[in-house]
């Protein structure tokens, strides 16, 4: 019995194929993810100019009662966080407003963001890599309403950062927002 040998292009066609079958089996059976298990995480960005003295350096004066109190402990607080620098090729100036600062810890990238549509002082901002969310939700068996980005003011270039560009993630493995556009959006949808 004469044993075959495929060639080297016979063989990689055969392993991408098996595993292209095995993907989509994957997805068409939804396979199966592990729940998370681990703590609850939650950042706090603070931006727009807060006031550190009033909200988490001074404990007896805060206007951040239960995060002083209640969250710091148990987690922990970064009180005086900067950026120093931005070295790319050539040094440019990092933006470090609510869009950017927020993509730059979503990402954990600082990169030189641009409007999607190039609007002069737009603020539509898409990472290039992907998020915090993405990771968490392609990993673990994670609904997207039990990941959460609060949006406390009425931006809705923000609702969008919650998810990257990035092919092998995207808008898929979003997180979900809470925000006052989007309550008002609800409130229209009811009318």
């Amino acid at each position: 019995m004469q044993q075959y040998r495929p060639s080297r292009r016979e063989f990689i066609a055969g392993v991408s194929a098996a595993t292209a079958g095995a993907a989509l089996h994957g997805l068409a059976h939804g396979a199966e993810l592990p729940d998370y298990t681990g703590p609850n995480v939650i950042v706090i960005r603070f931006g727009g100019g807060v006031r550190r003295n009033e909200t988490i350096l001074d404990p007896s004066n805060t206007y951040c009662p239960f995060f002083l109190h209640e969250l710091v402990p148990q987690g922990t607080l970064y009180s005086n966080m900067m950026i120093e620098q931005f070295t790319g090729s050539p040094p440019e100036r990092l933006d470090t407003s609510h869009g950017q600062g927020t993509l730059y810890i979503l990402s954990g990238k600082y990169e030189k963001y641009k409007d999607v549509g190039e609007k002069f002082l737009g603020a539509r901002f898409e990472s290039s890599v992907p998020t915090m969310f993405e990771y968490f939700r392609q990993k673990y068996n994670v609904p997207e309403y039990q990941t959460l980005i609060v949006n406390g003011e009425d931006r809705t270039d923000e609702e969008f950062y919650t998810f990257s560009n990035h092919h092998l993630f995207g808008v898929e493995y979003r997180s979900n927002v809470l925000s006052l556009y989007r309550f008002k959006t609800f409130l229209l949808e009811r009318q």
